[in-house]
């Protein structure tokens, strides 16, 4: 039962490195603004979208809101 316990810390950072290899290689722009990520949906290329990607006024963001709808 030894030998499993030394091997568990092994495997869970195999786990976890991999897991971090995924979220790290993310096709999609972050939720940071991104005007040509904005510019793609405006012209059709991508047929989804984050709001997050037209900015964001932190006393008002109603302007950004409405624009990206």
């Amino acid at each position: 039962m030894q030998k499993q316990d030394r091997r568990l810390p092994g495997r869970f950072l195999l786990v976890f490195s991999f897991m971090a290899a995924i979220g790290c290689s993310e096709k999609e722009p972050g939720n940071v603004a991104n005007p040509a990520a904005v510019q793609e949906v405006m012209n059709g290329v991508r047929t989804t979208a984050n709001a997050a990607w037209w900015g964001f006024n932190e006393t008002d963001a109603t302007e950004t809101i409405q624009a990206a709808l």
